[in-house]
């Protein structure tokens, strides 16, 4: 508050009359005077009011960006602890999937490796079996080869004896008083040539099944090509799948550590602190 104090000096009574014009002149300017502090107190009074008035909003308005901007960081710090938790389940459903591929994929490999060793083994059985059948053929046609040559043996033996006892029977026969030695010539050299007969049948017969044999045995032979391929393949087979299990371990591994490590830095506290950043900011930072 503003106080004007007002002095006036009385003059001796015989410059009263001569100084009333210049009286009244000054009190006129100091009521002026008095008003225009009136006016200038009165808007100095308005104008701290006013003040006060924006002091007041103004704090209001502090406490109010105050108290959204606690909001914003609490909700902020909200979203990024609840991206935090769905990366991080979402971090487990992923391995988890990913740990039951693996094991699916293990599993199917490991299914293909059996059935591809029981085959193998089977495969291995039949070779065998095909081994020991063309071991028997090969016996089977070494028999037949010394049978037939027996007989080729013995029939050249009988075609020699029936030519011999043909050329006596021509001796006998130009002379009358052997005829009854002639008879027994002609029994003898007719019971050969059915020996020889038979012998033949017999020879031509044991050709048909030698040759039957010959070709049992090249059919064994293919037989025995085939299994052989069909091992070596199957042999091939259960190696690429022994290396894709390998290979799949080795991914499980991989794939189980990067996992691991993802998920420790989606939930990394460090990375959850909101003290003097900017919880936006963060979240932002949290999605690359």
């Amino acid at each position: 508050m503003t106080t004007v104090t007002v002095t006036t000096e009385i003059p001796p009574r015989d410059k009263m009359e001569d100084n009333s014009a210049l009286y009244e002149s000054t009190s006129a300017h100091i009521i002026e005077e008095t008003e225009y502090v009136k006016k200038i107190r009165t808007t100095l009074e308005k104008i701290r009011t006013q003040m006060f008035k924006d002091e007041v909003r103004h704090n209001s308005t502090n406490h109010s960006l105050d108290t959204k901007l606690e909001a914003s960081r609490e909700a902020g710090a909200a979203a990024l602890r609840d991206v935090a938790r769905r990366l991080f389940e979402n971090y487990q459903t992923q391995s988890e999937e990913v740990r039951k591929k693996h094991e699916d994929s293990k599993h199917l490999l490991q299914v293909n490796k059996v059935e591809k060793e029981q085959k193998l083994k089977q495969h291995v059985e039949n070779l065998n079996q095909v081994a020991e059948k063309l071991e028997e053929k090969h016996s089977q046609i070494t028999e037949l080869e010394n049978l037939v040559q027996r007989m080729e043996k013995e029939k050249r033996t009988l075609l020699e004896k029936k030519l011999s006892l043909e050329n006596k029977l021509l001796q006998l026969k130009s002379s009358a008083t052997h005829g009854k030695r002639c008879q027994d010539l002609q029994m003898e050299i007719s019971t050969l040539q059915e020996q020889i007969s038979h012998l033949q049948f017999v020879i031509h017969s044991q050709h048909q099944n030698l040759r039957s044999v010959i070709q049992e045995m090249e059919g064994l032979k293919n037989n025995l090509k085939e299994q052989d391929k069909r091992i070596e393949n199957l042999k091939e087979k259960v190696n690429i799948l022994e290396a894709q299990n390998k290979e799949l371990k080795t991914q499980v591994a991989l794939s189980s550590e990067t996992t691991r490590t993802k998920v420790s830095k989606a939930v990394s506290t460090s990375e959850l602190k909101t003290e003097g950043i900017s919880p936006y900011f963060m979240l932002i930072r949290l999605r690359k």
